[in-house]
């Protein structure tokens, strides 16, 4: 009996370790079972993980070669742009340089008041037309930033006078007061861009003037800030107009747009002249803002910084165009129109002209006179002259000794990017783009024929910019050459 009660405890708890045993088996397949789908779980995790880094990369890849692709897209839109602008400034200019160059020659013939004020008219809307291609190849430019600059020694005064001046005849017939003041520390001698400067403030004046119906324009001209060689100047244009929201500040300055962009606006325009302004104004170290109350009136201000010149320039002496007369010129030209109209222009001053549509006759003509022991002292180029260009047949001529080194002078409507240092390269004395006035033209012949020759490249090149600022009043309409003929 005692030994059956000791025997009963020992097996229950070998049957407890063995409950115990199986307890712990159990659990633990139940824990290899579940860390088993654990990892597998995690492995499918890794996986799709993996898959979708890859998804992403492959994305990142394509996104990134889209993004080549469009980049070379803008790119090869920018310089299509580009030729576009460039291909379309040519064909716009040579008909216009015809227009403009006839519409000059018959104003200057005997006319009935009907004709001439038809002629007028005509000239106007050649000039406006004219304009806008211009803004539209500076707004190109501007894009593409290469718009420069070009400083020279001018003078403020007549600079702002020759702005005030254009837009006289447009301010009275409305009746309004249109006039200038400088403070007088302001330097009346400086050095910048005189041509961009009185783009900016013509574009101002040019705006107030159009949008003021009655009152005053006014243009202030003060000192901002002068340190050592350099001065800052702030130029103010006032008007008695209708005055812009403020809400619509911004949006003036952008191109193409206006103030009043419904279609029943009551003044026209293409809206690129403020535009441009404002880059030019930020180009010339400045920038152009406005100030405007409705109902009261607009205040656009424009600074810019110029430098002063080290010594006062001397005023150029009057032209005297009679030294043209019966100077025999060889005029080179592949473009019919404008051979006749620059012929004209180049008669109506004295000279005598020999025409040629190509190198091939240009060079016939040059040694035929050289031969007759009277060799042509003067030629007019187009830089496209067949069949090679005008730039190869100026070098073949100033390379033989045979033609007596004349003066070259490229008439051209296909101006580029580079064609004036090739000019100077080569030893060409002026570089003119169409349309050009005959007093224009008169004015750069003289010009070439009175400078010295050297045996270096020229290092001035006379262009229309120069031609301007050595003789402020000689662009169309002009009137500060002399002809006593």
């Amino acid at each position: 009996m005692l030994g059956e009660s000791d025997a009963h405890p020992t097996e229950m708890i070998w049957a407890a370790v063995a409950v115990c045993a199986l307890v712990v088996g159990a659990v633990s397949c139940l824990v290899a079972l579940a860390l088993a789908r654990a990892r597998k779980r995690a492995r499918q995790e890794a996986a799709l993980a993996q898959a979708r880094l890859q998804k992403a990369l492959q994305d990142l890849d394509h996104t990134r070669k889209r993004v080549g692709e469009l980049v070379v897209l803008a790119r090869s839109a920018k310089a299509l742009r580009n030729e576009f602008l460039s291909n379309i400034s040519h064909e716009v200019r040579t008909p216009m340089n015809a227009i403009m160059g006839m519409t000059d020659l018959a104003l200057a013939t005997e006319l009935g008041p009907k004709q001439r004020h038809y002629l007028e008219r005509v000239h106007e809307a050649a000039s406006a037309l004219l304009q806008l291609l211009n803004d539209l190849l500076d707004l190109a430019k501007i894009h593409a930033r290469r718009l420069q600059l070009h400083p020279v020694a001018f003078q403020l005064r007549d600079c702002l006078s020759d702005v005030i001046e254009k837009f006289e005849t447009r301010a009275m017939q409305k009746n309004l007061g249109l006039g200038f003041q400088m403070a007088t520390n302001v330097p009346l001698t400086l050095v910048g861009d005189p041509g961009r400067l009185r783009q900016v403030v013509g574009a101002l004046v040019s705006n107030a003037v159009k949008f003021t119906e009655q009152g005053k324009v006014a243009v202030r001209v003060e000192t901002q800030e002068q340190a050592g060689e350099e001065v800052s100047l702030h130029i103010a244009v006032a008007d008695t107009g209708p005055g812009i929201p403020e809400e619509k500040w911004a949006l003036i300055f952008e191109a193409f747009r206006q103030a009043d962009g419904s279609e029943t606006r009551s003044y026209g325009g293409a809206g690129l002249g403020l535009a441009i302004a404002s880059q030019l104004a930020e180009t010339m170290g400045g920038r152009l803002w406005l100030e405007s109350e409705v109902g009261k009136g607009s205040t656009f201000h424009f600074t810019g910084r110029f430098r002063l010149p080290r010594e006062v320039p001397i005023p150029p002496a009057e032209l005297d165009l009679s030294k043209l007369h019966g100077l025999k010129v060889l005029l080179a030209h592949a473009d019919r129109t404008l051979r006749e109209v620059l012929e004209e222009m180049l008669v109506s001053q004295g000279m005598e002209p020999v025409s040629a549509q190509d190198s091939e006759t240009a060079l016939t003509a040059l040694t035929n006179a050289s031969e007759e022991g009277s060799p042509l002292p003067l030629v007019i180029l187009d830089a496209a002259v067949p069949p090679a260009n005008g730039f190869t047949l100026a070098e073949g001529i100033l390379n033989d000794p045979g033609f007596a080194q004349p003066r070259i002078v490229v008439v051209t409507a296909a101006g580029k990017r580079g064609d004036a240092a090739r000019c100077r390269q080569i030893g060409i004395s002026a570089y003119l783009t169409v349309p050009i006035s005959r007093e224009e033209l008169a004015q750069a012949l003289l010009m070439a024929m009175e400078e010295t020759p050297s045996q270096e490249p020229m290092s001035t090149l006379i262009t229309k910019h120069r031609l301007r600022e050595t003789h402020p009043g000689s662009g169309p309409g002009g009137g500060h050459l002399r002809n006593p003929g």
